[in-house]
């Protein structure tokens, strides 16, 4: 009963938003529903801003948007305070239809356009990745019914791996899509000037000529560096 429930709210969540849920099954309209699986055991600033510019990303690339496994408590409040439609569910309960994509930059094959146009549901997983990698992600693809694509096979970060799949549904190619890695972002302390090196590889925005770090996520990383990563109890 639970869980129907927390279908129900789910369902009222997508109406409009690129999706409808009807007999127990998630319906994706006229365009691709990005969708993350939250797979993190505790929150923190920098993970949930990661989510939150993906979201914008995908909407503003005309695309739907949702996440599923979201755990109750902060990372619920967080989804609910920024209008992001969520689900506990894990994304094989919420019937995605198909095909749908998982990516994983250990994938044997690359996302086309034509892929990231024409699929129904396309998997990120909502990590914020290991050093060296340690392939969490593919636990997505053990499940039935998932086509498994790179996107490029360079680790990225959850907005990045939003970023470039909104390019490739507009039908740029990922050859056309510059990358930088590592990511560097520096700042001014009293101090002195301090530097955070970031174990990804993130698209070159093709007009500013430079990474593209959403301030939100810059500003997380930045005080999570100074704060050891602050994990997230009470509030955010």
């Amino acid at each position: 009963m639970e869980s129907a429930l927390g279908l129900q709210a789910f369902a009222a969540k997508v109406e409009g938003r690129g999706a409808v849920f009807r007999g127990g099954f998630l319906h994706v309209l006229d365009r691709p529903l990005l969708l993350v699986e939250y797979m993190e055991s505790y929150p923190t600033r920098w993970l949930l801003a990661e989510i939150a510019e993906a979201y914008e990303t995908a909407v503003n690339a005309g695309m739907g948007f949702a996440v599923s496994n979201v755990p109750p408590g902060v990372p619920q409040a967080y989804m609910e305070r920024e209008g992001i439609p969520y689900t506990a569910e894990s994304f094989d309960r919420i019937g995605c239809p198909q095909p749908i994509i998982v990516l994983d930059m250990r994938a044997p094959r690359r996302m086309e356009p034509w892929e990231a146009a024409s699929s129904r549901c396309i998997v990120i997983g909502g990590i914020m990745g290991d050093h060296p990698p340690r392939g969490r992600g593919l636990l997505l693809s053990m499940r039935p019914g998932v086509a498994l694509r790179n996107l490029g096979g360079e680790q990225m970060s959850i907005h990045s791996t939003a970023w470039v799949t909104a390019m490739l549904y507009r039908g740029a190619s990922l050859d056309s899509i510059r990358l930088a890695s590592p990511g560097i972002i520096e700042w001014e302390t009293p101090y002195g000037s301090m530097t955070v090196e970031l174990p990804y590889a993130y698209p070159v925005d093709p007009v500013e000529g430079r990474p593209v770090i959403p301030e939100r996520v810059r500003r997380a990383i930045i005080r999570g560096s100074m704060w050891d990563e602050e994990v997230l109890h009470f509030s955010f």
